[in-house]
């Protein structure tokens, strides 16, 4: 399969990698539902969204750069379109909370498979709607706050920690927008660290245009880089996928 999409997949199923604990009732509560009420101003509510970003990648002995086309329907189509050097094509995904269909134009395949089963063979701990709002920046929620908060500088820190991961959420007392993420999985010693800057606004929603991921192993270091040079929200968008004659047809 065309190494582009996997790492584009991986780049947008990072930020949702260990999942959020339930938290128990404490004093802390009201604390937080003020910093939620801060926040959901900033929250982006949409039907459609259509974005363009530049993206690389860089790890071991692989360095790619490539440009992709993002087209959603909020809970139902997200529909990826990733571009190589000279504006070719390499290939075409149109994903469902059911099925990931992908078309490689590079080596004349089509794949087809549940979202399960996608997850599963690239080991992606994410689901479709997780994936849709990474897409379109909606990393404010009830879920990413909750847990102790300490504040730092110019930033309230949120701490997060199980047997199996610590977490810490970085938000800006400036803006109240995310400024970075910070994952350690203890078991495996992984750590991944996800920057949000240069938020735009466009009909009132506040948008990441640009974002850096960087993961940490024993073995390497790669870094995932986007820069968003459009987005817009709300305008109806179609989802052309057509499979062509003679392509090879393999399940993920």
């Amino acid at each position: 399969m065309n190494k582009k999409f996997v790492y584009l997949f991986i780049c947008l199923g990072t930020l949702f990698l260990l999942p959020a604990c339930k938290s128990s009732k404490s004093a802390a509560d009201t604390s937080l539902k003020s910093d939620l009420k801060k926040l959901s101003v900033y929250i982006i509510d949409y039907k459609w969204f259509e974005g363009k970003c530049n993206a690389s990648y860089a790890g071991g002995f692989n360095e790619l750069s490539f440009v992709s086309n993002f087209r959603l329907k909020k809970d139902e189509f997200i529909w990826i379109s990733v571009t190589g050097p000279l504006s070719i094509e390499g290939g075409r995904a149109l994903i469902t909370p059911d099925s990931v269909q992908m078309i490689d134009r590079i080596n004349r395949k089509y794949y087809k498979g549940t979202f399960q089963q996608f997850c599963m063979k690239y080991n992606l701990p994410i689901t479709f709607v997780q994936l849709q709002e990474l897409i379109v920046g909606n990393v404010l929620n009830e879920k990413t706050l909750k847990g102790p908060s300490k504040t730092e500088n110019d930033f309230k820190i949120f701490e997060e920690n199980t047997k199996e991961y610590s977490k810490n959420v970085y938000i800006n007392l400036i803006n109240y927008t995310v400024d970075k993420i910070g994952l350690k999985d203890r078991l495996t010693q992984r750590e991944l660290l996800l920057n949000f800057a240069n938020y735009s606004e466009s009909k009132g929603k506040l948008f990441s245009q640009n974002r850096i991921i960087e993961i940490n192993t024993h073995h390497e270091k790669s870094t995932i880089q986007m820069q968003f040079s459009k987005f817009l929200f709300d305008k109806e968008v179609e989802f052309p996928f057509a499979i062509p004659e003679r392509y090879e047809i393999n399940p993920f």
